[in-house]
């Protein structure tokens, strides 16, 4: 375990714990109900919870072996345009369209090179889950292609 000094990944850490807590208790606003019949204000409870824990989880973290002295923008530009790419796609091309771009582009964010059987897998799988959980099960009515 790691000696906790003020760095900017402590304050990350206790601003993420912040935001967990806050989505949590502005969340007890609404009704609660049980784990049978759910208020609106169950799963906005639920969601802070896990939050402030993930980032008690991240104070936490061993960054020693990373490299810190240079700051990499091109993960965090790539994962902002699969994510805008997805919500653009969605709609207009279907889900496997906007699966497709979201993994491409996420994937070109990190330092390897490119093999297309697991994205391959990755897009399949993230679309077989997505339809089977947002279209059959939760009836929203989006398009596979």
């Amino acid at each position: 375990m790691r000696r906790l000094t003020f760095s900017t990944d402590l304050a990350f850490s206790l601003c993420i714990v912040a935001f967990g807590i806050l989505i949590a208790v502005d969340s007890l606003q609404m009704p609660f109900g049980s784990v049978r019949r759910m208020g609106p204000g169950f799963f906005p409870v639920c969601i802070g919870v896990i939050i402030a824990g993930l980032g008690v989880a991240s104070l936490f973290d061993d960054n020693q072996g990373r490299d810190r002295s240079v700051l990499k923008l091109r993960g965090l530009i790539c994962t902002c345009l699969g994510l805008i790419a997805f919500a653009v796609l969605l709609e207009p091309l279907g889900m496997l369209a906007a699966i497709t771009a979201l993994v491409i582009l996420i994937r070109l964010g990190t330092p390897e090179a490119l093999k297309p059987l697991p994205i391959i897998a990755v897009i399949l799988g993230l679309a077989a889950v997505g339809y089977g959980l947002f279209v059959v099960i939760f009836h929203l009515p989006l398009r596979l292609i």
